[in-house]
């Protein structure tokens, strides 16, 4: 896989992007793209100069991703939205949506007109805008399928976490790493699941792991269990061995590579428990899924992949 490299904008951000591209050289190659105004000294990044370079970059290329970072994220909204590149996914860390807004950037229109999957790293308190905060505005976008990861307990605009980085960019940018994360998916439902039914206590699998169980050809990231408030002190001492963090949602569990978030929700509705390798899994039916799916902007995908499993019936 080729991938272009857009990093940060302060000359700082050279050197981490030089070993975030050592480390995905392993399994890739690629380009950095080097801003001109790290030679000249002078205080901003270029955005015409930039995305001209850029160009030349892809010029040729049939199919690439974006790696990006920070102020690099709004280069490449702007090229993509510019029809200047079109890579075939993106991967972007500290999205700075107001220092764009501030800019005069149209990150709105970026984000509701993004055709391409997308998917944003961002630290829980980010000082240039946080996770909650992206959550907010990616929800309000009608954005292309993307997929939104927490780095709790997180309250810089740094994204250091090299190995796990590399995990994720391998997962989502390499079909071949996509059946090992699935299995290590299988591996922390069944943990979640048997602890959850021998307790007796009402919990619904949901989202992406739901579809997953009900046979949509779709690989979770993460797992999302849904439980009644009541429960959560309780959970939090059975799985304390895999406890991360706790916040006014719910419980984050980290069961090996899989984070598992414990969220808190007193009317579960009646699901029914599915069985799915050995174990029974308490979902919705896969037509209430497809109605949430509806429900929410950029899911295209996901309501494609939900439409194709229920014409299987």
């Amino acid at each position: 896989m080729h991938i272009i490299y857009l990093s940060g904008g302060s000359v700082r951000n050279k050197t981490w992007i030089e070993e975030i591209k050592s480390k995905f050289d392993k399994f890739s190659d690629g380009q950095i793209l080097y801003y001109s105004h790290w030679v000249t000294g002078d205080k901003n990044l270029n955005f015409e100069i930039e995305s001209q370079k850029l160009a030349q970059l892809v010029k040729g290329k049939d199919e690439y991703f974006v790696f990006a970072k920070s102020i690099g994220s709004v280069l490449a909204l702007k090229s993509i939205y510019e029809k200047i590149i079109n890579p075939k996914k993106m991967i972007i860390c500290g999205h700075p949506y107001n220092l764009a807004k501030e800019m005069g950037f149209p990150v709105n229109d970026y984000l509701k007109s993004l055709p391409i999957p997308t998917m944003f790293i961002q630290n829980n308190l980010d000082p240039l805008f946080s996770y909650a905060d992206l959550e907010k505005v990616l929800k309000e976008n009608n954005a292309a399928d993307y997929h939104l990861i927490k780095n709790p307990d997180n309250n810089t605009h740094d994204y250091e976490d090299y190995e796990n980085l590399t995990k994720l960019v391998k997962i989502y940018f390499s079909d071949e790493d996509k059946q090992v994360h699935l299995e290590k998916i299988y591996q922390a439902l069944d943990i979640v699941a048997k602890k959850l039914n021998s307790l007796n206590i009402k919990w619904l699998l949901a989202a992406s792991g739901a579809l997953m169980v009900h046979g949509v050809k779709i690989v979770p990231w993460d797992l999302d269990i849904l439980t009644p408030f009541k429960n959560i002190d309780h959970l939090k001492s059975e799985f304390k061995d895999y406890f991360v963090s706790e916040d006014d949602d719910g419980l984050l569990l980290k069961i090996g590579d899989i984070e598992v978030e414990i969220i808190k929700l007193e009317d579960l509705g009646n699901p029914t428990p599915k069985l799915f390798r050995d174990n029974l899994i308490p979902v919705n039916t896969l037509e209430n899924e497809l109605y949430y799916y509806e429900q929410r902007p950029g899911k295209e995908n996901t309501i494609r992949l939900i439409k194709e499993r229920l014409n299987e019936k």
